[in-house]
């Protein structure tokens, strides 16, 4: 318990996108979803959209003010690669009027040149083997697949958010990402190796250390119930031989 958890070393961190509509807005290629996207804003009836895609109003969706709200919008930008299941990459409309929480808040930062780790704070079964990388926007059960327990993002980088109108955009160019760890972690890491390395260094030698046989069979129990907790490096031999390792 004096490891540091995941929560305390990243500094913006959330679940992964509940689209409540896979069926609609997630597909096996941008062209499926571009010919879907199409009969959505097209001139059909709603009752006929309604049954050609199997949707339906909830209480916090209703799809003829949605088509309504995404009419004249270029959704075809919009579509993304999708982390959906593990080694599953689909594809996404990622727009906020067709899905139902779309934590856009952090998953705009997974929409640049990027990776996250991602992983459960809850098991439903043993053993731990609940940790993946995405380098895209994800699912809400990303990682755990069949069994759906709640998959958490924690990126690498975040970015800023673009300056509106012509008179920011030399600065705006000149605005760069920044390390998700949080000062605390990085004050603790520089003290224990006596240097701080690379944020890439950093971020495989957690992924390193999630994938060790030893730590799952060691710390099996604490896994079950609540988020990864990560121990500090001895020393920067070992940081540095956990990191090739995360990183291969």
């Amino acid at each position: 318990e004096k490891f540091w958890k995941v929560t305390e070393i990243f500094k913006e961190w959330s679940s992964g996108v509940k689209t409540h509509r896979d069926h609609f807005v997630v597909g096996l290629t941008r062209e499926e979803m571009i010919q879907r996207l199409r009969i959505f804003t097209g001139s059909l009836p709603d009752e006929l959209v309604k049954e050609g895609l199997k949707l339906k109003d909830t209480g916090t969706w209703k799809l003829s003010e949605a088509r309504q709200k995404v009419k004249g919008l270029k959704l075809e930008e919009e579509i993304y690669p999708y982390a959906y299941r593990p080694f599953d990459i689909r594809w996404i409309c990622y727009e906020s009027n067709l899905i139902e929480r779309d934590r856009f808040n952090l998953m705009k930062h997974l929409l640049r040149d990027n990776m996250a780790i991602c992983t459960n704070k809850i098991l439903a079964k043993a053993p731990f083997r609940h940790i993946l990388i995405s380098e895209h926007v994800g699912d809400n059960t990303y990682v755990s697949g069949v069994t759906k327990e709640r998959t958490y993002f924690f990126p690498l980088y975040l970015y800023p958010d673009k300056p509106k109108g012509q008179l920011f955009e030399k600065e705006a160019g000149e605005l760069k990402r920044v390390p998700n760890f949080t000062n605390e972690f990085l004050q603790a890491v520089k003290e224990s190796l006596g240097t701080e390395p690379a944020p890439e260094d950093i971020f495989y030698y957690i992924y390193g250390v999630l994938y060790s046989p030893v730590y799952r069979r060691r710390y099996e129990e604490f896994l079950k119930i609540d988020f990864p907790r990560m121990p500090l490096p001895a020393d920067y031999g070992s940081f540095k031989a956990l990191s090739d390792l995360g990183k291969e």
